[in-house]
């Protein structure tokens, strides 16, 4: 009869690949499908939240120079994320326009954002 040891054995810790790869696989065999592109916002705010579940820690998720907290929204043009602009300190929200858009969509970005600021309310900024 082999003896077993309670503690097992001697590993590393994960490099950070390490826990992206395993991050990645995991949401792949959950969804049942190949892991959406890196370009995916929501995606990979659901492989930052898996890493940070699974290993305390997971990447920072950015839109330009603004830092993604959480998807807050979405409809047929795109997604609305909860952003923070730390230059400012100041929340926002950033509509993520899904795919290429056409000539129509931009048209009706423009109006919707003309449309926005115009509002004038204390809880508007």
């Amino acid at each position: 009869m082999t003896e077993t040891s309670d503690t097992g054995p001697d590993l590393p810790e994960p490099s950070p690949s390490d826990e992206q790869r395993l991050a990645g696989a995991m949401l792949s065999a959950l969804a049942g499908a190949a892991t959406p592109a890196d370009t995916d916002v929501d995606h990979r705010l659901t492989r930052a939240s898996v890493s940070m579940r699974l290993f305390g820690r997971g990447e920072t998720i950015s839109i330009g120079k603004y830092q993604v907290e959480r998807r807050i929204g979405a409809g047929g043009m795109g997604e609305v994320y909860l952003c923070e602009d730390q230059a400012l300190d100041r929340k926002v929200a950033i509509k993520w326009v899904l795919g290429r858009s056409s000539a129509t969509a931009q048209e009706r970005l423009r109006r919707e954002a003309r449309a926005l600021a115009r509002l004038n309310h204390r809880n508007v900024v």
